[in-house]
């Protein structure tokens, strides 16, 4: 039902990680040692034909040096401007249970601090 929807998302998420990495000077190579992933799984993730689970979002922004909210920021943005989006359609409850999960993450002070 949601299949266009999940690809679309991966899609967007993909390209921000992509750009960030790009931005942050890091190869494909160096972000798949980091967070225990092989090069072709990593370039899987940036093209949107592989998920990302939680725990590697976590340790991509961790990487970045940014937080999960600013690696997802510019995902939920665009993901709500589509006609008919998944995250629209959640109940105001459920998006609030999804931004607590996000915000509770731990996140070390180097990667809130901006440097």
């Amino acid at each position: 039902m949601y299949m266009a929807e999940r690809a679309e998302f991966y899609q967007l998420i993909g390209a921000r990680i992509k750009a960030l990495r790009v931005e942050k000077e890091k190869n494909q190579q160096e972000m798949a040692d980091i967070i225990g992933l092989k090069r072709s799984s990593m370039a899987q993730i940036e093209s949107g034909n592989q998920a990302i689970s939680m725990f590697h979002a976590y340790l991509i922004s961790k990487t970045l040096k940014i937080s999960i909210c600013d690696l997802l920021d510019t995902i939920d943005t665009a993901y709500l401007s589509f006609d008919e989006p998944t995250y629209a359609r959640l109940a105001p409850k459920q998006r609030n249970e999804v931004m607590q999960v996000l915000n509770e993450l731990p996140i070390d002070e180097e990667v809130t601090d901006g440097n």
